[in-house]
């Protein structure tokens, strides 16, 4: 152990110390001494022997003193004061070998401590090593060998045992496509002289052929002259469940970012102080920019100050809320000066001691949806103002039937009685008046009827331009000569299906409306042209069904409209005319008419800048274009048939009565339908022809026609009403099988229709 064999070195160093000094004061004593020692006694052998082993002179008393008596002093004090350097010398010596045993006691203790540490060290590598499944490994660049470790191998599900392998063994370890990263690494490490630490990631072979990810870390230790390194010494780390959780988030990351990305809404997040920390693509193309460019600024940055104020304002709401503040609406104008509207969540986002960390901002692009609410509600008002318009219109078909038959009186009577006077008598002039003011009356309940669309009509295919241009003259006539009316016909035929009397009241309405607008000179534009409408196009217009059409537009140059007159210009008896200039059905005529037709109009009026009215009509191809007729004003003879008629009206019915018989018909009167039934029942009562009003108590003028009917097969009938109704007509329109002539009616209305059908097939 230590402590001897420090002792052992002590005394033996101090014997051949003791020795020399003996040596060294033999040599160094004055001849006077050597001499008087030589002639001296002779001294005991055995004790100079001693003196020379011992290191220390042994003289016999007596010697001494004989020896002292004869020294002289300056060889005494010499004696003295060597002797003194020799105990000094001694005890120096002594200290010296003290303080040299005291610092390798304390050698050996930090020996001792260094091996334990060094001990404690490897311990703990090999605890680290098997902790982490790491594994260590040496790497020679010269030869190319490689030292594994047994945990190396372990790691790996092979035997556990160290062991040396050569370059190409080692790459069969490493998988292909890693290769040449590994190799980079070691080249760029060598490169760098060991000062730079070698670190790659890649995937080693397992011995159940699968493939497993792992760390490399390591350093050169060794290097030859040149600087080069000799020797690498490194670790891998296991790192296959750290790689599958990092894919496996690295995967939900991204399915979280592709989900946060399809979102049809803006998403961003920004910090307390507004500054952005991320965005989706949503938030990019509405804004026009990538979000590295928006990352790490604010709204300062790439919007004006207002806006920016603004958006910082609700962002400090949302965070003094403590919870999502929802803005119904934020309006950013863009750079081309149009506007959009978004409406934006803000939520404030803490961390786990309830300090805010941020703002969280969804935002849904909602102007198509501003758009299109302010485009149902244009719609809605539209339908509301159709509903209004047909109810106006129910309430003006059913006054117009009660007024029909009243006027049919006045118009019959007054004819009858004109027709039996001579032309001088004084009477005359006044049944004129009456006759005349009760045609104009009957002319404003047509109009009402138009309007109430319950207006007869006998539909025919023309052509609209031909039809438009025998029209001109009239109505540059109507219009006067300080307006120019100018006629823009489209090229090619348009074939619409409508009553003609129907597109004189469009033209005539539409053009007086017009001239009356125009204040002094000015000009009035009648164009034709075709139309098609797609679904597309017809969702934009609610009373438009996809086709083609034939456009009637009509414009002028006056004073126009603005948006709260145009809301009311389809009203019946609304106007913007002066009192006693107009009745408020022109407008209202012409809607009827459209619709009685299934086509739409369309309006587009400001103040000072005129009006457009675009009509649409239907394109009819299917009939032939009916050839033009003029009315034949001769008043037919009857040939001596018989009519029956029934009128539950008692006037209208002896009115009636009155009309057939100065027409020369012989009259079977009925004033219910079950007393005109009594009557075709009746085997010895014969008629040519029977008339009925459509609309009677008991039963409709179609159910008593088809009663009749049955009986006689072979007898001509013709209906008679105030307005058409649904029994003998079809959305206004009348079959052709169906004869019909509208109340009130003159006696040379009657007489053309009674001959028309008499003498039909």
């Amino acid at each position: 152990m230590p402590t001897p064999f420090v002792s052992h070195i002590s005394f033996s160093r101090l014997s051949r110390w003791t020795t020399f000094l003996a040596l060294a004061l033999a040599l160094l004593l004055p001849p006077g001494i050597q001499a008087h020692t030589e002639n001296a006694h002779p001294v005991d052998l055995t004790a100079a022997d001693a003196f020379v082993g011992m290191g220390v002179g042994v003289i016999a008393k007596d010697d001494q003193r004989r020896i002292d008596s004869e020294m002289a002093p300056e060889t005494l004090r010499w004696i003295t004061l060597t002797g003194l350097f020799a105990a000094l010398l001694l005890l120096g010596l002594a200290g010296i070998s003290y303080l040299l045993r005291r610092r390798l006691k304390e050698k050996v203790a930090h020996l001792k401590r260094t091996r334990q540490q060094l001990m404690d060290q490897t311990e703990l590598l090999r605890l680290a090593t098997e902790a982490t499944q790491a594994g260590i490994w040496t790497y020679a660049p010269a030869s190319g060998g490689n030292y594994l470790s047994q945990q190396w191998f372990a790691m790996l599900g092979y035997p556990a045992v160290d062991r040396e392998i050569d370059a190409a063994e080692m790459r069969r370890f490493i998988h292909p496509e890693d290769l040449p990263a590994v190799l980079q690494a070691l080249k760029e490490h060598i490169a760098a002289n060991g000062k730079s630490l070698f670190e790659v990631e890649m995937r080693l072979r397992k011995a159940d052929g699968t493939w497993c990810w792992v760390l490399s870390k390591g350093r050169a230790v060794a290097w030859d002259e040149t600087g080069v390194p000799t020797r690498l010494i490194g670790l891998d780390f296991n790192i296959q469940t750290v790689k599958e959780a990092s894919l496996k988030l690295a995967q939900s990351q991204a399915r979280l970012r592709t989900v946060i990305d399809t979102l049809p809404d803006l998403v961003w997040l920004k910090d307390p102080e507004g500054v952005y920390l991320a965005c989706n693509k949503k938030f990019e193309r509405f804004f026009g920019a990538k979000e590295s460019e928006i990352v790490g600024k604010s709204d300062y940055d790439f919007m004006d100050k207002t806006l920016a104020n603004f958006f910082r304002e609700k962002d400090q709401l949302a965070i003094a809320a403590g919870k999502p503040c929802l803005n119904e609406e934020e309006v950013v104008y863009r750079d081309d000066g149009h506007k959009e509207a978004l409406e934006t969540i803000k939520t404030p986002m803490f961390d786990d001691q309830g300090n805010v960390v941020g703002v969280l901002g969804i935002a849904r692009d909602i102007t198509e949806r501003k758009r299109s609410d302010t485009e149902r509600q244009k719609l809605q008002d539209q339908l509301l103002q159709a509903q209004k318009l047909e109810a106006v219109g129910i309430l003006a078909g059913g006054v117009a039937h009660d007024f029909n038959n009243m006027l049919g009186a006045i118009i019959g009577y007054s004819e009858l009685l004109m027709d039996g006077m001579v032309p001088g008598e004084a009477i005359r002039p006044s049944l004129a008046k009456i006759l005349d003011a009760a045609r104009r009356s009957s002319d404003l309940t047509r109009q009402l009827l138009a309007f109430a669309r319950k207006q007869n009509v006998a539909p025919v295919v023309f052509d609209l331009n031909e039809a438009v241009v025998s029209l001109l003259k009239m109505l540059r006539r109507l219009i006067g000569e300080n307006i120019d009316l100018v006629w823009l016909p489209g090229q090619g035929r348009f074939p619409v299906c409508m009553d003609r009397s129907q597109l004189d009241q469009l033209l005539t309405n539409l053009c007086v409306n017009a001239r009356d607008a125009i204040a002094d000179v000015g000009r009035i534009t009648i164009k034709t042209d075709a139309a098609a409408f797609d679904q597309a196009a017809c969702e934009t217009h609610p009373d438009c069904s996809p086709g083609d059409y034939v456009l009637l537009s009509v414009s002028d140059s006056g004073s126009g409209m603005d948006k709260e007159t145009l809301a009311h210009i389809f009203e019946p008896f609304f106007t913007t005319k002066g009192v006693g200039r107009g009745t408020g059905l022109g407008l209202a005529t012409v809607y009827g008419v459209v619709k009685q037709n299934e086509g739409f109009i369309r309006v587009s009026s400001e103040p000072d800048m005129g009006t457009i009215f675009n009509i649409y009509l239907p394109q009819n191809c299917a009939i032939p274009l009916a050839p033009k007729s003029s009315a034949d004003m001769v008043l037919p003879p009857s040939r001596g048939e018989t009519i029956l008629l029934a009128e539950d009206d008692p006037t209208l019915l002896q009115m009636g009565e009155l009309m057939l018989q100065r027409l020369g018909y012989r009259v079977l009167c009925a004033g219910t339908p079950a007393e005109a039934i009594r009557l075709a029942e009746s085997g010895n009562i014969h008629f040519d022809l029977f008339i009925t009003d459509v609309v009677m108590p008991e039963m409709n003028g179609r159910e008593l026609a088809d009663r009749i009917l049955a009986l006689r097969p072979t007898v001509k009938h013709l209906f008679m009403s105030g307005y058409t109704a649904d029994v003998i007509v079809h959305r206004g329109v009348l079959d052709e099988a169906v004869n019909f002539i509208q109340k009130p009616f003159s006696l040379h209305d009657m007489a053309l229709k009674l001959r028309a059908v008499l003498d039909k097939a």
